[in-house]
């Protein structure tokens, strides 16, 4: 059985996991840079497979790109991947802001065949120029 102390503590160092990561968005802009100027480009199923200099910023060296009906993109830079599509991670977003509490749909691993495919994401914290942290902890 899960004591209280010890569910807090789990609480408080999954919350204390995405603030020490928020040094990694420049390093994430970097790749949004990339891509948005064709140096790298997503596959059909919207992945990016980042280059060796760029490699174990995210799960599996992947990030992954949805495209909208008004044309902007959003990049998901996934860095925890829990039970079944339950992830956190950063995601950029070209077009309007988004909301606090908003779920928005992104490309992203998804726990049955094919692997790939649209899931919801919460929006969790806005930081600023279009980056926010998001999660899904659903399944």
């Amino acid at each position: 059985m899960l004591h209280l102390s010890t569910l807090v503590l789990l609480l408080g160092t999954v919350a204390g996991c995405s603030a020490k990561n928020d040094g990694l968005v420049p390093k994430y802009q970097e790749v949004v840079t990339a891509i948005q100027k064709g140096a790298l480009s997503p596959d059909a199923n919207g992945m990016v497979l980042l280059p060796p200099d760029k490699q174990g910023l995210v799960i599996g060296d992947i990030v992954y790109v949805t495209g909208s009906r008004q044309g902007s993109r959003r990049y998901l830079f996934s860095t925890w991947q829990g039970k079944g599509s339950n992830l956190l991670g950063y995601l950029y977003s070209e077009g309007a802001p988004l909301r606090i509490g908003e779920e928005i749909q992104v490309r992203c691993f998804i726990a049955r065949s094919p692997f790939v495919g649209e899931n919801s994401v919460m929006v969790e914290r806005e930081l600023g120029s279009g980056w926010y942290y998001v999660g899904r902890s659903l399944d």
